[in-house]
């Protein structure tokens, strides 16, 4: 068969495979950045949530406060080192009555951590940030018997 060669019918064999190449790693490359993104922030989160139930755990198991104290931040230490995150950069303790061990005292614990987010910098804002931060809370009642001496 002849090719026309009428104007508007150039030919544009081969063409379709490059545009599909290039437009695929232009999507690509975006979508690879958001799921790194999510599951950073994801594991940040986990490891939030643990470090603040393993710590309030501990500490309304202590007979002083100082020492509660002292080993919930351990226990939160630990928990976030099984979850690849090396320290807290927030910690905070508050309980409902003014004395935390006293029996029936409600017990809160917050930590927060910096989630890597994984940017570039032609992202404006917010979203070119180097890391996001995640908190958790857990609150626990201590026991009506008391506090094991």
């Amino acid at each position: 068969m002849l090719r026309s060669n009428m104007p508007g019918s150039a030919c544009d064999d081969g063409r379709a495979s490059l545009e599909f190449l290039v437009l695929g790693i232009a999507g690509v490359i975006p979508v690879m950045f958001l799921g790194l993104n999510i599951a950073s922030i994801q594991g940040a989160t986990l490891a939030a949530e643990t470090a603040t139930a393993h710590a309030t755990r501990v500490f309304i198991q202590e007979s002083t406060v100082d020492e509660a104290l002292s080993r919930a931040k351990v226990a939160a230490v630990i928990a976030l080192a099984n979850h690849g995150i090396s320290s807290y950069q927030e910690f905070s303790l508050s309980c409902a009555p003014s004395s935390c061990l006293q029996p029936g005292s409600i017990v809160t614990i917050r930590v927060g951590v910096d989630a890597p987010l994984f940017s570039t910098d032609l992202l404006p804002g917010v979203l070119g940030a180097e890391t996001l931060r995640v908190t958790a809370e857990s609150t626990r009642m201590v026991s009506r018997y008391g506090v094991p001496e």
